[in-house]
């Protein structure tokens, strides 16, 4: 870089002064001198040659300014010399005139720097010149000391009251930080929320008192159904309540009341060639077990009502005393048209596969609820039994009188599951109806249904059939090796015309011969094993307890002694050698046995109020979650049979976290001997997970006063989700006390929502998340295809669309093309599409494909997405059997429906706000018993559920949030 010389001027005229003004004190400023006489200007001599660089000579003092002289030629410039000392600066003379510019020359090296000499004298003080420039500030100086306070003056004389000022405008209202329902709705809440009665009716076979003890007579409690040995005249005792309380007004018969006679009696048929008189089978339904059923007339009984809910009825008419095994069917009605079936039998049942609590389970106790069907009440199969599975009811799928029942259940049950989706059931009057509804277990757990070992024993030896395989696959379709082309297509010869013995090759040997030989070793999507019609699994999970014996804090630790027992028998938690017992930590995975790694971890969440929502937890990824620690061979140990873990306390600076919760999630893993040298010898198990309550100071046990309040019954959840509880993890086990440390009030997957690039205008369901917390979650879910109000959840696996398939329509940009369908690892079909609206990351959002054995390809062999996130996209019917104001259906026994304590049960975070997920403070919440009632109270019709919405608003407030966030509230509601 070239620099001239009237630069360097410049340069040097700026730094100058800032070099003096660092130095010492600048002088005053002496007068201007007189101006010297012009020299004479020389004429220019020739340029010589260039000369070597002389020392530099002394500055000598500055002389008068001569005239310019005539520019000679440029003579080449001379290496400049090492710069001489600065002489004194003379005065100032008169500034000439500028003479023209000569050729700048090369810049020459610079000189050193010299020493700067010592300081001179200083002089006297001259007259004071002008005012010259100020120069730069110099540093501040330190500050002195403060000063003694001075007394205190007297107080003046108030001075005259000012005008009044205009009144300015209106300020905002504060925000209600409590809400209102309990005001209006708590007394009425248990009544509205009561069954219908026709909904609530129960009827119990024998006499009972009013507090439900057997009513006795001469000490003992008389049969459900006797028989006149003389007479032959049947009588039939049974007991009928409606909301748990006897009645006594079922006082007409319902054939009379609605001129439908279902009233009848009937006996199990075993032998095909024995026919029932007036009843006629045309092929091909006339072969196979049957029931003849023969009506009872209403002239033929009569029945009273003695007290406490018992009714007698007499059946006359009789010829001869009842067979053994003879089912009788009466119906009584009050007048509010209400029914009550009573299902008696007379000796022993000659064919009992299913249990009446096996329906009642998961539909209550109306399962055809809504309609009289028939003008019964059927309360499990009792009922059903007469209608369906005698001669002459037959589903025309499948051969062999009394099929009905099996073809019925079993179809509408799997009807998701079959090869078109959905199950047509054909009356014999040619009526058609269709199902398509999801299983909320395993169908290829028969226990579910066939509920004690005696009918599951009878169901896993049935031999295989063309009705019973039909009746839950519906075709051969539903076979991969029997569809078309198939290695075993020749079964599509085999239809309901041509029989069902199927012994010729399924005989064991060749093919198995029964239905347990056929579903033995299937693997459940839970990691259930199936052997002989139950999930091992659920079944060798039973016979493991474990526990959490104590907690206690050891200064940045946490220490958790914890147990475990099979059966009576107390077992070692740290145990790794699979022949010796149960295997809990350590384990190695082996393709060879079935072994997996060991998944056992202790999940770690803190209160906030009652619930676990884990404000600010150290390690909080997700909004509300809980943070999880594996459990391994080096932070466990153990000793007599008692395992002691040490892991991390974290820090927790929500102002109300006072107690926390840890848990042991994970399966242990046993030996399952029928299978020992197969690659399935080794089965992880549902062993319930156990949970621990701890006060964080120390780690002691909250008072009992303090537990989090009891709300749902697990064992009522199994009742429907057995082996299915939990749908995600495969880690997390039957216990709903688990459930709410991750679905929680803070839970929200709005996260995954961010993630995917995905704002409330592009979400299928319009809202910038969807909490997940457990009352939110499962209300929302179970009653969206009545109310028609979906819900969506978007998973970092999927997203999940639960509803009717008229709001699934609503929804314009779901997508429905451009998809990628392959296998999962549980063999199901699903599609890959991109998320309406979602942005890839560049880095790991790929897009999809299909192996080659038609299973999904997610890999990093995949190229990069560059238009949208993929996700495969599930939408989930839902039909839920129970009515939606059924609260015991799952609630503890005892809980009635009321306002939610809000110093207990804390505000729903509608919006999780911005990353960091863990701060909760950007949260926008909703009240906790508006976020209760809204998750059931939702309409599909928009202006219906903005009504309900604004009517949760009104009373508590609109979704907010606040400075504290849940402390706010929690503050406000403890005054």
């Amino acid at each position: 870089m070239r620099t001239s010389r009237r630069r360097w001027s410049q340069i040097v005229a700026l730094v100058v002064p800032v070099a003096l003004a660092a130095c010492g004190q600048q002088g005053p400023e002496g007068p201007e001198g007189p101006q010297g006489p012009a020299g004479a200007s020389g004429a220019s001599g020739p340029t010589g040659p260039r000369g070597p660089a002389g020392p530099a000579g002394a500055t000598g003092d500055t002389g008068d300014t001569g005239a310019t002289g005539d520019i000679g030629p440029a003579g080449p410039t001379g290496d400049t010399g090492p710069a001489g000392p600065t002489g004194d600066t003379g005065p100032a003379g008169p500034t000439g005139d500028t003479g023209p510019a000569g050729p700048t020359g090369d810049t020459g090296p610079a000189g050193p720097t010299g020493d700067t000499g010592p300081a001179g004298p200083t002089g006297d003080t001259g007259p004071a010149g002008p005012t010259g420039d100020t120069g730069p500030a110099g540093p501040t100086g330190d500050t002195g000391p403060t000063g003694a306070t001075g007394a205190t003056g007297a107080t003046g004389d108030t001075g005259p009251a000012g005008p009044t000022g205009d009144t300015g405008p209106a300020g905002q209202p504060p925000i209600s930080t409590t809400e209102s329902c309990a005001g209006c709705h708590n007394a009425s809440l248990p009544d509205v929320h009561m069954l219908p009665e026709r909904d609530a009716v129960g009827v119990k076979l024998q006499h009972w008192s009013a507090s439900g003890a057997p009513t006795l007579v001469g000490g003992v409690q008389l049969p459900a159904v006797s028989v006149d040995p003389v007479t032959f005249a049947v009588t039939v005792r049974f007991n009928v309540r409606v909301n748990g309380v006897p009645r006594y007004d079922f006082l007409a018969k319902a054939q009379d009341s609605l001129a439908h006679n279902e009233d009848a009696w009937w006996v199990y048929m075993t032998d095909p060639a024995t026919d029932c008189a007036g009843t006629t089978q045309a092929a091909p339904n006339n072969t196979g077990p049957g029931g003849c059923r023969t009506k009872i007339t209403s002239a033929n009984w009569s029945f009273v009502h003695s007290g406490n809910g018992n009714y007698t009825a007499t059946v006359t008419g009789f010829t001869a005393a009842a067979a053994d095994g003879t089912v009788f069917m009466l119906s009584i009605m009050n007048p509010h048209g209400v029914t009550a079936t009573a299902v008696a039998t007379y000796g022993t049942p000659a064919r009992d596969l299913v249990g009446d609590a096996a329906c009642i389970n998961c539909h209550g106790n109306h399962v055809w609820r809504g309609a009289a069907h028939d003008v019964t009440n059927p309360q499990g199969t009792g009922a059903c039994v007469v209608c369906h599975n005698r001669k002459g009811s037959a589903d025309p799928r499948l051969p062999g009188a009394g099929s009905g029942l099996m073809g019925l259940i079993h179809g509408i049950h799997n009807s998701h599951g079959m090869p078109d989706g959905q199950y047509t059931f054909t009356w014999t009057n040619g009526n058609q109806f269709n199902f398509s509804v999801g299983f909320p277990g395993y169908m290829n757990n028969c226990a579910a249904c066939h509920d004690t070992q005696a009918r599951l024993d009878a169901v896993k030896d049935t031999p295989v059939s063309y009705a019973v395989c039909i009746s839950c696959h519906d075709s051969w379709d539903a076979f991969p090796r029997t569809r078309v082309g198939g290695a075993y297509d020749l079964h599509r010869a085999f239809t309901n015309l041509t029989g069902t013995d199927c012994s010729g090759c399924h005989n064991g040997t060749m093919a198995p011969a029964t239905l347990a030989g056929f579903h033995n070793g299937e693997k459940t999507p839970r990691s259930g094993l199936i052997w002989d019609g139950a999930d091992q699994s659920v079944v060798l999970g039973a016979a493991i307890d474990m526990q959490i014996t104590g907690v206690t804090v050891s200064g940045t630790n946490l220490v958790v002694t914890w147990t475990a027992m099979q059966g009576t028998t107390a077992v070692n938690p740290c145990n790794t050698d699979i022949t010796a017992g149960p295997v809990f930590i350590g384990a190695t995975a082996n393709t060879a046995t079935g072994m997996a790694n060991s998944n056992m971890s202790i999940l770690k969440g803190v209160a906030q109020g009652d619930d676990w929502v884990n404000a600010g937890q150290t390690g909080t990824v997700s909004p509300g979650q809980p943070v999880n620690v594996s459990l391994t061979t080096t932070n466990t140990v153990c000793a007599s049979n008692v395992a002691t873990s040490t892991i991390a306390r974290d820090t927790y600076p929500a102002a109300a976290a006072t107690k926390g919760i840890v848990a042991i999630q994970g399966k242990p893993q046993v030996r399952f001997n029928p299978t020992i040298g197969t690659n399935q010898e080794v089965i992880q198990v549902r062993a319930k997970t156990p949970v621990r309550e701890f006060l964080l100071a120390d780690g002691a046990a909250p008072a009992a006063t303090d537990l989090r309040r009891a709300i749902v019954d697990t064992g009522k959840c199994l009742a429907c989700h057995e082996g299915s509880l939990y749908q995600h993890g495969g880690n997390r086990v039957d216990n709903v006390d688990l459930c709410v440390m991750c679905h929680n009030p803070a839970a929200n997957e709005g996260n995954n929502r961010f993630n995917m690039g995905v704002d409330v205008t592009e979400a299928y369901d319009g809202k910038p998340g969807e909490a997940y917390d457990m009352r939110n979650m499962v209300h929302g879910i179970h009653s969206a295809g009545e109310s028609g109000r979906p819900i969506v959840y978007y998973r970092s696996n999927g997203i999940y669309f639960f509803g009717p398939r008229a709001a699934l329509a609503a929804v314009t940009n779901w997508p429905t093309s451009g998809g990628i369908t392959c296998k999962n690892a549980e063999g199901a079909d699903v599609t890959y599409y991109k998320v309406a609206g979602s942005v890839p990351n560049g880095t790991s959002d790929r897009v999809p494909s299909v192996n080659t054995d038609g299973t999904c390809n997610t890999g990093t062999s995949n190229p990069l997405s560059t238009d949208g996130v993929w996700r495969i996209h599930n939408f989930i019917e839902v039909h839920y059997p129970q009515p939606l104001n059924n609260c015991g259906a799952c609630h503890t026994n005892g809980w009635t429906p009321a306002a939610v304590d809000g110093t207990k049960g804390v505000a729903l975070t509608v919006d999780p706000g911005a990353a960091p997920w863990g701060n909760q403070l950007d949260d926008v919440l909703m009240g906790p018993t508006a976020a209760s009632c809204m998750s059931c109270h939702q309409s599909g019709d928009a202006y219906e559920q903005y009504v309900l919405r604004q009517h949760a608003a009104d009373q508590g407030f609109a979704p907010t949030m606040f400075t504290d966030g849940r402390q706010t509230l929690l503050d406000a509601a403890a005054y």
